[in-house]
């Protein structure tokens, strides 16, 4: 049987999260953060955006809205999403920052198994990297 969907495209349920996703241009414009540019954030738009010109060239290009990049070398995409989440949930962002944490602490992370495991330890032995010791 197929369900039907009541709900209008695009409209999200009651109660569903915002999204975690805030565009470097608004940031920049919405100075208290409440997803709306009331008056004086309007008024205030050129200085606020004068701080995306990174270059201070007069103008704001792709390069100068992209965030920065993780530090270190980025977890293997091979160990899957569900893990890829687990791990930066819990700071682990990067090969280097498993140095921290053992095999065991990364198996008790809801989503992390026995095969992300195996792929990470593959990777971190390719980086000369390897988990902390118990």
């Amino acid at each position: 049987m197929r369900r039907i969907n009541r709900r209008a495209k695009g409209a999200r349920p009651t109660g569903s999260r915002p999204p975690r996703f805030v565009m470097p241009v608004m940031a920049a414009l919405d100075a208290n953060g409440d997803g709306i540019l009331d008056e004086t954030e309007v008024a205030n738009a050129s200085a606020a955006l004068k701080k995306l010109d990174k270059n201070h060239d007069g103008k704001i290009d792709r390069e100068e809205l992209r965030p920065p990049r993780p530090e270190g070398t980025p977890l293997p995409r091979s160990i899957g999403a569900p893990a890829t989440r687990a791990l930066r949930a819990a700071g682990l962002t990067s090969l280097e920052s498993l140095g921290a944490v053992t095999e065991a602490d990364l198996l008790a992370m809801h989503g992390v198994g026995p095969v992300a495991i195996a792929r990470l330890r593959e990777a971190l032995a390719d980086a000369g990297l390897g988990y902390a010791r118990p």
